[in-house]
């Protein structure tokens, strides 16, 4: 929710036209997207999983409203896929 709560900033502050802090708050939720990316992917799950490292299945990103992934990311169909399991 670090992600969400980072993009939310960033947009809220594009939209009332504060582009220095929309700026800073893009880049905080690019390098924290970053390190979701790197460290809840399971390429042997072909999913992200809840926790850095872990095993179990972490689908909160799938949540549509947040933006984090869309919809026809492999990535996205993967954990779909594993959840379903």
């Amino acid at each position: 929710m670090c992600w969400a709560a980072c993009d939310r900033l960033a947009k809220i502050a594009a939209h009332i036209g504060l582009a220095e802090r929309a700026a800073y708050w893009r880049g905080t939720a690019d390098r924290i997207k970053a390190v979701i990316i790197e460290r809840a992917w399971s390429p042997a799950r072909n999913s992200f999983v809840s926790t850095f490292g872990g095993e179990s299945l972490g689908a909160s990103l799938l949540l549509h409203e947040l933006g984090f992934l869309r919809a026809d990311d492999p990535r996205f169909a993967g954990t779909a896929a594993y959840g379903r399991k």
